[in-house]
């Protein structure tokens, strides 16, 4: 991924911004989100041939890598939004009464049997 937007640019002549993928239930993306890889939605369950929008395709999570670290700016569409999924500030959760949904917040229960 380090070399792609150079190496796009010398066969094609610009530089693209972004890289996107789609995943395909069952597969998960974990990958994907362990190498940098950000999920930002999911598709419509149109494939590009449904010109009568029935949407019988499967939705797909959409994933995407950011090759230029400024491309909102270039792109005009303002700031990222706040992520829910990252790490708390430093002490953020240690003091405050339900430090456990700051720490593991909509992690399932696994329960162990006696």
């Amino acid at each position: 991924m380090r070399r792609l937007g150079a190496d796009f640019e010398a066969c094609h002549g610009y530089r693209p911004w972004l890289v996107e993928t789609f995943i395909e239930p069952p597969h998960t993306g974990v990958s994907l989100r362990a190498s940098n890889w950000r999920c930002v939605g999911e598709t419509g369950g149109r494939g590009r041939q449904d010109r009568g929008h029935a949407a019988g395709e499967t939705r797909k999570a959409i994933y995407l890598y950011e090759l230029e670290p400024d491309w909102r700016a270039r792109l005009g569409v303002g700031p990222a939004p706040a992520r829910c999924d990252g790490p708390l500030a430093l002490g953020e959760g240690l003091d405050a009464a339900h430090w456990a949904e700051h720490e593991f917040g909509g992690a399932p229960w696994l329960m162990r049997p006696d």
